[in-house]
């Protein structure tokens, strides 16, 4: 959804190539979508397969798995760059001709080894998003916590990877956005000569009518995510084993969506505790948040700032969020959102929403003027094309 803001922008402005590299090689393609065509004169898409480093190549053709694993965790990349930046941007070169670009726009960390290989630009604009290094070590620590030894391990040695390559490459770019200000702040501290500046994650919004709060819902609370990244995982787990119990013992109401993308087996076991029901892969999160009460954000971990709060405020639901759900948001506890950590706290919040309909209705009508005035689509185009109007300027 960010990429697709910036995608958006830059095209009111310019003629638009877009580049996908795909995560993983086996990563069916989706085609390309209307979205897209609409935006994008150009689509080319790369393929991982033919691309991957040779030493990735190596390792992953190892038969026995523990040999495997150790053999990546002594890889000197991060996960998502298995691929030869300089073979993948030769073949963009190839395909691109002569084509001088305005700018070269990078989505993500792991993508940064491409700048310097593919085609030639004026400009080069790398969306980190978030920390990815400081994430991955709160990941870390949410593995600990779990008693998940080895996957805390792996994080740590994970995060140690993607700060190596932010060292290599961040200053190798003109302008360097986060989603979040605090990231930001702490980043040009490290980076001092670095341009460094905050584009908020931002919505379009849908043109439907939003939905009021109210006691007739057949969700109590609803979570939105995709199950697949471990802090959401791990906060649909602690919210259904550790905070709803809690709310049963008070006697409230106490029905449950998990509903998103990928749920693994631990999620989809959730649905066999009275209560709850796992939603995996809707094609429109719609109805889901027109029959729900409450949205809740019982995250651990994190990075940058949490869409699924602006959608919720988009569809008029009033939020429970953990501090760290609901950082790198101008949201503030008890006028936009409740924000409660601590399965004890979290219970009592969710419980004060959906019996208090004054105050739900309330915040929900806060959060949605707050998605107006600072977390709007146009808001986000008209801060994107100024910086890059500033990048003209140098």
């Amino acid at each position: 959804m960010r990429a697709g803001v910036f995608l958006a922008a830059y095209a009111r402005r310019f003629e638009v190539t877009l580049a996908v590299l795909p995560v993983a090689e086996a990563d069916p393609s989706p085609g390309v979508s209307d979205f897209v065509r609409q935006q994008a004169r150009r689509v080319e898409t790369l393929p991982l397969g033919a691309l991957l480093h040779p030493h990735y190549r190596l390792i992953a053709g190892l038969r026995d798995p523990v040999e495997r694993r150790a053999a990546l965790a002594r890889y000197a990349r991060p996960r998502l760059y298995p691929y030869d930046a300089a073979a993948a941007g030769a073949m963009l070169r190839t395909r691109l001709g002569e084509t001088r670009f305005d700018a070269l726009h990078v989505e993500r960390l792991y993508l940064a080894p491409l700048a310097g290989a593919g085609p030639a630009a004026r400009h080069s604009i790398l969306d980190l998003d978030e920390d990815d290094g400081a994430t991955q070590r709160a990941i870390g620590s949410l593995h600990a916590l779990n008693g998940e030894a080895d996957a805390a391990d792996a994080a740590v040695q994970e995060a140690s990877k993607l700060d190596r390559l932010r060292r290599d490459f961040l200053p190798r770019f003109d302008l360097i956005l986060l989603a979040a200000p605090g990231e930001a702040a702490a980043l040009q501290e490290e980076f001092r000569d670095a341009r460094i500046a905050v584009v908020a994650n931002a919505l379009r919004a849908s043109g439907k009518a939003p939905v009021s709060p109210a006691s007739a819902k057949s969700i109590d609370y609803l979570m939105v995510g995709n199950f697949g990244y471990y802090p959401n995982a791990d906060g649909a787990r602690f919210f259904c084993r550790e905070v709803l119990p809690l709310i049963r013992q008070a006697g409230g109401p106490r029905h449950v969506g998990l509903v998103g993308q990928r749920p693994g087996e631990k999620v989809r076991a959730l649905a066999t505790l009275p209560d709850v029901a796992v939603h995996a892969g809707p094609a429109d999160l719609v109805p889901f948040y027109a029959d729900s009460a409450v949205a809740v954000v019982p995250v651990r971990a994190g990075g940058g700032s949490r869409i699924k709060i602006l959608e919720a405020f988009a569809q008029g639901l009033p939020v429970v969020s953990t501090r760290i759900g609901a950082a790198g948001l101008e949201a503030a506890d008890g006028r936009h959102l409740l924000i409660a950590d601590g399965s004890e706290d979290f219970a009592a919040a969710a419980l004060r929403l959906r019996r208090d309909p004054a105050l739900a209705a309330a915040l929900a009508a806060e959060g949605q003027a707050l998605l107006e005035r600072r977390y709007g689509f146009e808001n986000a185009v008209a801060g994107i094309l100024s910086l890059v109007d500033s990048l003209a300027r140098i």
